[in-house]
């Protein structure tokens, strides 16, 4: 919507297009819900896909554009507008070719139907959190959509332009909406093999693998040049690990992190536990007489195809379960305090033990030089630990050396490290860590 001075000149000023009213539902994309126009509610669905010879399928790059799990199994995230609120710009949804997600009544204008998958029958995972769309959501999955075919799909639409956001494809091509361009994007469930009861009814989204699996076609739009791009950003790595947290918190928006901590209690008597100058700019926990480090810990195995594995370097990171391919584990123990011994911990923590004294556990790899540039996200601080005395370089950041010395229990002191760990540069019977600081 433009308006236009009356003046010598003419200036456009550009209203921006507000969401419609009415209770729906979008596919959310990798960037989040569209815009703060409207209290989008969030929530998840996993699927638990068949399990033997997984030939779930998508797009290239689409952890590019979606958000969610894309691997042996299937997660897709949802952003819920539950209110149904008017504008008096734009209070209906414009006709065309395109689906949504239903949540409570289809606006007008819009026919209702469900998509249903025969999620895997053994030792299912299935799994959902917050608010979804309408449906049934047990051992397996309905999704109800709301669809309109009232126009032709060549016509362009009327949508807000400030993020990308994503609608469902109907009728074999994406609607076009102006000031957005389009990329068709496709995900394909490979369903439960044994007396598969997959099934769709009314309208509902393309479905070109009807035959026992489903291949459902999202739209993703992103502004084609009005105001800033938007930045494609890596994914973090696939795999189950962690990372030490920075101040700022657990990386970007990428992996389902979970936080944890451990609090050590160390040597009473002439404590001398160091760290660099203003370590708290950096880190997260408490750097003082007793010592606090705070975890990030990426519980989900997910894929992605466009960087599966870690890349070769010289770097270590937590262990959490199991090791990734090409990283060999090791672990550091702490001897701390003996006399009134404080040790804590909270959350989810890396592998390793936890009580009187501390054992973690760690993955590193040594099979590139440190000095050729890695690729990793850079949408916001990480860190890694240090291995082979310099710090990994990591295309597109600055990286700050860090260090943190525990002065352990001084009476028999049982300090050790076995096996692939990081820098430890500490003097006997305490242990001096490094940590790489990336921004």
């Amino acid at each position: 919507i433009r308006c236009y001075s009356d003046s010598d000149k003419d200036y456009p000023l550009e209203i921006p297009v507000p969401w419609p009213s009415g209770t729906y539902g979008l596919i959310k994309a990798r960037s989040g819900c569209p815009g703060d126009q409207v209290n989008w509610q969030s929530g998840w669905r996993y699927q638990d896909t068949e399990d033997h010879g997984t030939s779930n399928r998508y797009s290239d790059y689409i952890t590019y554009y979606l958000a969610g799990d894309f691997g042996s199994n299937i997660r897709t995230e949802f952003c819920i507008k539950t209110r149904s609120t008017t504008s008096d710009i734009l209070s209906r949804w414009p006709e065309g070719s395109y689906c949504i997600l239903k949540y409570i009544t289809c606006p007008n204008d819009f026919q209702e139907g469900y998509i249903y998958w025969d999620d895997e029958d053994h030792g299912n995972a299935n799994d959902k959190w917050g608010v979804m769309p309408d449906g049934n959501y047990g051992a397996n999955t309905r999704i109800d959509y709301c669809c309109r075919n009232d126009s032709l799909h060549n016509e362009a639409i009327s949508l807000p332009t400030d993020r990308p956001f994503v609608l469902m494809r109907f009728g074999g091509t994406c609607q076009l909406v102006e000031g957005m361009d389009a990329r068709d994007l496709h995900i394909r469930w490979d369903d439960d093999d044994t007396d598969n009861n997959d099934s769709a009814d009314g309208m509902h989204p393309d479905d070109t693998d009807a035959n026992q699996n489903h291949e459902l076609h999202f739209c993703y739009y992103q502004s084609s040049g009005h105001g800033a791009p938007h930045r494609m950003e890596l994914p973090w790595p696939s795999g189950t690990y962690g990372l030490i947290k920075t101040r700022l918190g657990c990386p970007g928006n990428q992996g389902d992190w979970q936080s944890g901590w451990r609090y050590q209690d160390t040597e009473d008597n002439d404590q001398a536990n160091s760290f660099s100058d203003n370590i708290e700019f950096y880190l997260a926990g408490e750097f003082g007489v007793n010592i606090k480090t705070e975890f990030c810990i990426k519980t989900r195995d997910s894929f992605t195809p466009i960087m599966p594995i870690w890349p070769d370097g010289s770097y270590c990171i937590l262990k959490y379960s199991a090791c990734l391919y090409d990283f060999q584990d090791g672990y550091i123990y702490w001897d701390d305090e003996d006399t009134e011994n404080r040790n804590d911990k909270w959350g989810i923590l890396p592998d390793g033990i936890y009580n009187g004294n501390t054992r973690i556990s760690y993955c590193c790899r040594n099979d590139g030089p440190s000095s050729t540039a890695i690729l990793l996200p850079t949408d916001s601080p990480f860190v890694l630990m240090r291995f082979g005395g310099t710090c990994q370089s990591v295309q597109g950041m600055s990286v700050r050396d860090l260090y943190i010395r525990w002065d352990d229990e001084d009476e028999d002191n049982s300090d050790s490290a076995v096996g692939m760990h990081p820098d430890d540069t500490g003097p006997y019977n305490n242990h001096e860590l490094h940590f790489c600081y990336y921004n």
